[in-house]
């Protein structure tokens, strides 16, 4: 192999390398969103970064079970919903091949009613997620 042959290889190799996705820390996890309201999809992007192999996505302090699966070298992505919880910050924890990395998701409140408009005397219908138990003087 001639030497400017071996060198552009080289090249070529080390840049291949630097373009592999690779989380920012080693134990930390990039999600698409910090936070949002209950049912808010989320994504965790360049997932390859994390590892290939099967997957456990976990939420919350109990270590919830909120997907599973199989990473391959042509998985951009893991998405998931946001499931219920109440305000506040959730531990978001993504093990794979045996490697665990955690971020937070903050949980924001949220109000939302079965109509926009009626008249008097019509029925709606008030749903709120997010809230703690018992919270009070919440306003809409």
């Amino acid at each position: 192999m001639k030497a400017g042959t071996t060198t552009t290889a080289l090249v070529l190799l080390s840049l291949a390398v630097c373009l592999i996705p690779v989380p920012a820390h080693a134990d930390s996890l990039s999600l698409s969103l910090a936070q949002g309201v209950v049912g808010t999809n989320v994504t965790i992007p360049s997932v390859t970064g994390y590892g290939l192999g099967t997957y456990q996505l976990y939420w919350g302090e109990t270590d919830l079970l909120i997907d599973q699966g199989e990473v391959e070298q042509a998985t951009a992505s893991i998405a998931f919903i946001v499931p219920e919880a109440t305000r506040g910050g959730h531990k978001v924890t993504l093990k794979i091949a045996g490697d665990f990395f955690t971020t937070e998701f903050i949980v924001i409140p949220s109000i939302s009613l079965s109509v926009d408009q009626g008249t008097v005397n019509s029925n709606l219908t008030v749903t709120g997620t997010g809230f703690n138990a018992n919270e009070s003087n919440i306003q809409i």
